[in-house]
Protein backbone atom coordinates (compact mmCIF):
# COMPACT_ATOMS: atom_id res chain seq x y z
CA UNK A 1 0.00 0.00 0.00
CA UNK A 2 1.33 3.44 -0.67
CA UNK A 3 2.08 5.68 2.13
CA UNK A 4 0.37 8.92 2.75
CA UNK A 5 1.54 11.48 0.33
CA UNK A 6 2.89 8.96 -2.13
CA UNK A 7 1.34 8.67 -5.49
CA UNK A 8 -0.06 5.46 -6.69
CA UNK A 9 1.80 3.98 -9.71
CA UNK A 10 -0.17 4.21 -12.82
CA UNK A 11 -0.43 1.61 -15.57
CA UNK A 12 1.98 3.62 -17.63
CA UNK A 13 4.68 3.42 -15.00
CA UNK A 14 4.15 -0.29 -14.67
CA UNK A 15 4.64 -0.85 -18.38
CA UNK A 16 7.89 1.17 -18.49
CA UNK A 17 9.27 -0.67 -15.49
CA UNK A 18 8.49 -3.98 -17.11
CA UNK A 19 10.27 -3.04 -20.25
CA UNK A 20 13.35 -1.96 -18.30
CA UNK A 21 13.38 -5.16 -16.31
CA UNK A 22 12.96 -7.19 -19.46
CA UNK A 23 15.98 -5.48 -21.06
CA UNK A 24 18.14 -6.06 -17.99
CA UNK A 25 17.08 -9.56 -17.17
CA UNK A 26 16.98 -10.98 -20.66
CA UNK A 27 19.68 -9.21 -22.71
CA UNK A 28 19.83 -12.07 -25.20
CA UNK A 29 16.30 -11.29 -26.25
CA UNK A 30 17.30 -7.75 -27.21
CA UNK A 31 20.32 -9.02 -29.05
CA UNK A 32 18.37 -11.66 -30.89
CA UNK A 33 16.10 -8.99 -32.31
CA UNK A 34 19.01 -7.21 -34.02
CA UNK A 35 19.04 -7.73 -37.80
CA UNK A 36 21.48 -10.32 -39.17
CA UNK A 37 24.27 -9.15 -41.45
CA UNK A 38 23.97 -10.02 -45.18
CA UNK A 39 25.34 -13.39 -46.20
CA UNK A 40 27.95 -11.89 -48.63
CA UNK A 41 29.94 -10.52 -45.70
CA UNK A 42 31.11 -14.08 -44.97
CA UNK A 43 32.02 -14.95 -48.54
CA UNK A 44 35.74 -14.20 -48.14
CA UNK A 45 37.97 -15.18 -45.29
CA UNK A 46 41.44 -13.88 -44.57
CA UNK A 47 44.01 -16.62 -45.16
CA UNK A 48 46.27 -17.24 -42.31
CA UNK A 49 49.91 -17.54 -43.23
CA UNK A 50 52.27 -19.81 -41.36
CA UNK A 51 54.86 -17.99 -39.32
CA UNK A 52 58.12 -17.30 -41.20
CA UNK A 53 60.87 -19.80 -40.70
CA UNK A 54 64.39 -18.63 -40.18
CA UNK A 55 67.15 -20.21 -42.27
CA UNK A 56 70.22 -21.42 -40.59
CA UNK A 57 73.42 -19.49 -41.19
CA UNK A 58 75.05 -21.97 -43.65
CA UNK A 59 71.83 -22.42 -45.57
CA UNK A 60 71.29 -18.67 -45.80
CA UNK A 61 74.82 -18.10 -47.06
CA UNK A 62 74.44 -20.73 -49.77
CA UNK A 63 71.09 -19.40 -50.91
CA UNK A 64 72.35 -15.82 -50.92
CA UNK A 65 75.43 -16.83 -52.92
CA UNK A 66 73.28 -18.53 -55.54
CA UNK A 67 71.04 -15.46 -55.77
CA UNK A 68 74.05 -13.16 -56.14
CA UNK A 69 75.56 -15.47 -58.78
CA UNK A 70 72.32 -15.47 -60.75
CA UNK A 71 72.16 -11.68 -60.56
CA UNK A 72 75.76 -11.29 -61.69
CA UNK A 73 75.28 -13.79 -64.54
CA UNK A 74 72.18 -11.91 -65.68
CA UNK A 75 74.07 -8.61 -65.59
CA UNK A 76 76.97 -10.11 -67.59
CA UNK A 77 74.64 -11.55 -70.23
CA UNK A 78 72.87 -8.21 -70.57
CA UNK A 79 76.23 -6.44 -70.94
CA UNK A 80 77.36 -8.93 -73.56
CA UNK A 81 74.13 -8.48 -75.49
CA UNK A 82 74.52 -4.69 -75.39
CA UNK A 83 78.20 -4.76 -76.36
CA UNK A 84 78.90 -4.38 -80.15
CA UNK A 85 79.85 -7.56 -81.92
CA UNK A 86 83.37 -7.20 -83.35
CA UNK A 87 83.49 -7.72 -87.11
CA UNK A 88 86.15 -9.98 -88.52
CA UNK A 89 88.65 -8.37 -90.87
CA UNK A 90 88.14 -9.89 -94.35
CA UNK A 91 91.08 -11.84 -95.69
CA UNK A 92 92.72 -10.05 -98.65
CA UNK A 93 92.42 -11.74 -102.04
CA UNK A 94 95.56 -13.18 -103.62
CA UNK A 95 96.86 -11.45 -106.75
CA UNK A 96 98.57 -12.52 -109.96
CA UNK A 97 100.57 -10.57 -112.52
CA UNK A 98 99.49 -10.99 -116.12
CA UNK A 99 102.14 -12.83 -118.14
CA UNK A 100 102.63 -13.01 -121.90
CA UNK A 101 99.92 -15.27 -123.30
CA UNK A 102 97.54 -14.92 -120.32
CA UNK A 103 93.91 -14.14 -121.09
CA UNK A 104 91.16 -13.22 -118.68
CA UNK A 105 89.04 -16.20 -119.72
CA UNK A 106 91.92 -18.66 -119.21
CA UNK A 107 92.69 -17.28 -115.74
CA UNK A 108 89.02 -17.39 -114.73
CA UNK A 109 88.74 -21.03 -115.84
CA UNK A 110 91.91 -21.97 -113.94
CA UNK A 111 90.66 -20.53 -110.64
CA UNK A 112 87.12 -21.93 -111.06
CA UNK A 113 85.52 -18.55 -111.69
CA UNK A 114 83.36 -17.16 -114.44
CA UNK A 115 84.67 -14.48 -116.73
CA UNK A 116 82.15 -11.97 -115.31
CA UNK A 117 83.18 -12.71 -111.71
CA UNK A 118 86.86 -12.13 -112.39
CA UNK A 119 86.15 -8.99 -114.44
CA UNK A 120 83.82 -7.56 -111.76
CA UNK A 121 86.39 -8.20 -108.98
CA UNK A 122 88.93 -6.07 -110.88
CA UNK A 123 86.56 -3.43 -112.31
CA UNK A 124 87.22 -4.49 -115.90
CA UNK A 125 84.56 -3.51 -118.45
CA UNK A 126 86.35 -4.61 -121.63
CA UNK A 127 87.71 -8.13 -121.07
CA UNK A 128 90.13 -7.75 -123.98
CA UNK A 129 91.84 -4.73 -122.41
CA UNK A 130 94.41 -6.41 -120.15
CA UNK A 131 98.11 -6.02 -120.66
CA UNK A 132 101.28 -7.79 -119.65
CA UNK A 133 102.26 -6.74 -116.12
CA UNK A 134 98.74 -5.87 -114.95
CA UNK A 135 98.00 -7.13 -111.42
CA UNK A 136 94.68 -8.96 -111.07
CA UNK A 137 92.93 -9.77 -107.78
CA UNK A 138 91.60 -13.34 -107.62
CA UNK A 139 88.38 -13.48 -105.48
CA UNK A 140 89.24 -16.72 -103.65
CA UNK A 141 90.90 -17.53 -100.33
CA UNK A 142 94.68 -17.75 -100.13
CA UNK A 143 94.47 -21.45 -99.27
CA UNK A 144 92.78 -22.15 -102.63
CA UNK A 145 95.25 -20.09 -104.67
CA UNK A 146 97.52 -22.02 -107.01
CA UNK A 147 99.62 -20.26 -109.63
CA UNK A 148 98.66 -21.42 -113.14
CA UNK A 149 101.40 -22.79 -115.40
CA UNK A 150 103.17 -20.54 -117.86
CA UNK A 151 101.07 -20.06 -121.00
CA UNK A 152 102.40 -21.63 -124.16
CA UNK A 153 103.16 -19.02 -126.78
CA UNK A 154 102.47 -20.07 -130.35
CA UNK A 155 104.51 -18.09 -132.85
CA UNK A 156 102.42 -16.28 -135.37
CA UNK A 157 103.56 -16.81 -138.91
CA UNK A 158 103.41 -13.70 -140.98
CA UNK A 159 102.61 -14.55 -144.60
CA UNK A 160 105.11 -13.29 -147.07
CA UNK A 161 103.41 -10.92 -149.47
CA UNK A 162 103.45 -11.97 -153.06
CA UNK A 163 105.79 -10.11 -155.28
CA UNK A 164 104.06 -7.34 -157.13
CA UNK A 165 105.05 -7.09 -160.74
CA UNK A 166 104.70 -3.58 -161.98
CA UNK A 167 104.10 -3.25 -165.64
CA UNK A 168 105.99 -0.41 -167.27
CA UNK A 169 103.87 2.53 -168.18
CA UNK A 170 103.49 3.06 -171.89
CA UNK A 171 105.66 5.82 -173.20
CA UNK A 172 103.65 8.86 -174.22
CA UNK A 173 103.71 9.72 -177.87
CA UNK A 174 106.17 12.30 -178.97
CA UNK A 175 104.98 15.82 -178.47
CA UNK A 176 104.20 17.65 -181.69
CA UNK A 177 106.40 20.49 -182.77
CA UNK A 178 104.21 23.46 -183.55
CA UNK A 179 105.47 25.25 -186.60
CA UNK A 180 103.82 27.83 -188.75
CA UNK A 181 104.46 25.96 -192.00
CA UNK A 182 101.81 23.37 -192.84
CA UNK A 183 102.89 19.79 -192.31
CA UNK A 184 102.21 16.87 -194.52
CA UNK A 185 98.48 16.22 -194.76
CA UNK A 186 97.57 19.79 -193.92
CA UNK A 187 95.35 19.95 -196.99
CA UNK A 188 93.13 17.19 -195.59
CA UNK A 189 92.97 18.95 -192.22
CA UNK A 190 91.91 22.21 -193.88
CA UNK A 191 89.27 20.36 -195.90
CA UNK A 192 87.90 18.75 -192.74
CA UNK A 193 87.74 22.12 -190.96
CA UNK A 194 86.06 23.97 -193.79
CA UNK A 195 83.42 21.25 -194.23
CA UNK A 196 81.72 22.43 -191.01
CA UNK A 197 79.36 25.45 -190.64
CA UNK A 198 81.71 27.77 -188.75
CA UNK A 199 84.09 30.49 -189.97
CA UNK A 200 86.58 28.47 -192.08
CA UNK A 201 89.54 30.84 -192.09
CA UNK A 202 89.30 31.66 -188.37
CA UNK A 203 89.09 27.99 -187.36
CA UNK A 204 92.00 27.00 -189.70
CA UNK A 205 94.08 29.70 -187.99
CA UNK A 206 93.14 28.34 -184.56
CA UNK A 207 93.97 24.74 -185.58
CA UNK A 208 97.32 25.85 -187.04
CA UNK A 209 98.13 27.52 -183.68
CA UNK A 210 96.95 24.56 -181.57
CA UNK A 211 98.48 21.62 -183.48
CA UNK A 212 100.30 22.93 -186.54
CA UNK A 213 97.47 21.28 -188.54
CA UNK A 214 98.79 17.87 -187.41
CA UNK A 215 95.84 15.54 -186.63
CA UNK A 216 98.04 13.21 -184.55
CA UNK A 217 99.31 15.97 -182.25
CA UNK A 218 99.26 14.96 -178.55
CA UNK A 219 100.15 16.90 -175.39
CA UNK A 220 101.12 14.99 -172.22
CA UNK A 221 98.90 17.27 -170.15
CA UNK A 222 95.89 15.62 -171.83
CA UNK A 223 95.14 17.46 -175.06
CA UNK A 224 94.40 15.54 -178.26
CA UNK A 225 94.39 16.05 -182.03
CA UNK A 226 93.84 18.86 -184.46
CA UNK A 227 92.08 21.25 -182.07
CA UNK A 228 93.82 19.88 -178.89
CA UNK A 229 90.58 18.79 -177.21
CA UNK A 230 91.04 18.21 -173.45
CA UNK A 231 89.68 14.63 -173.35
CA UNK A 232 90.39 11.44 -175.23
CA UNK A 233 87.89 9.86 -177.60
CA UNK A 234 87.94 7.30 -180.33
CA UNK A 235 89.38 8.65 -183.60
CA UNK A 236 90.89 11.73 -181.97
CA UNK A 237 93.84 11.56 -184.44
CA UNK A 238 91.52 11.65 -187.48
CA UNK A 239 91.15 15.26 -188.74
CA UNK A 240 87.50 14.84 -189.75
CA UNK A 241 86.56 13.27 -186.37
CA UNK A 242 88.58 15.79 -184.37
CA UNK A 243 87.10 18.76 -186.25
CA UNK A 244 83.53 17.44 -185.77
CA UNK A 245 84.02 16.87 -182.00
CA UNK A 246 85.54 20.34 -181.67
CA UNK A 247 82.54 21.86 -183.45
CA UNK A 248 79.87 19.95 -181.42
CA UNK A 249 81.41 20.00 -177.90
CA UNK A 250 83.38 23.26 -177.95
CA UNK A 251 82.30 25.73 -180.61
CA UNK A 252 78.49 25.33 -180.51
CA UNK A 253 78.11 25.50 -176.64
CA UNK A 254 80.47 28.50 -176.51
CA UNK A 255 78.56 30.25 -179.30
CA UNK A 256 75.33 29.75 -177.31
CA UNK A 257 76.98 31.69 -174.47
CA UNK A 258 78.03 34.51 -176.80
CA UNK A 259 81.72 33.74 -177.48
CA UNK A 260 82.31 30.76 -179.82
CA UNK A 261 86.13 31.11 -179.68
CA UNK A 262 86.41 31.01 -175.85
CA UNK A 263 87.51 27.28 -175.77
CA UNK A 264 90.79 28.47 -177.41
CA UNK A 265 91.69 31.60 -175.40
CA UNK A 266 95.31 31.86 -176.65
CA UNK A 267 95.05 30.80 -180.28
CA UNK A 268 91.89 32.76 -181.04
CA UNK A 269 94.06 35.85 -181.79
CA UNK A 270 96.37 34.17 -184.30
Amino acid sequence: MPREGEKHPTFKHIIIAGIVLAGVAIPGIAQARQPEPPAHQYRYQVATLPPPTLLSAPRCASACARAIARTEASAVSEAEAAAPVPTATPEPWPTIEVRPGDTLSDLAAWFGLTLDELAAANGIYDVSQIGIGDVLAIPISSSQFLLPPEPVLVPIETPTPAAVVLEPEPAPPAQPSFVSAPAAGAEEAIAAICALPWPCEQMVSIARCESGLRPWAYNSRGYYGLFQINFAFEGWDNPWTNARVAYETKYVPAAAKGDPYSPWPVCRWH
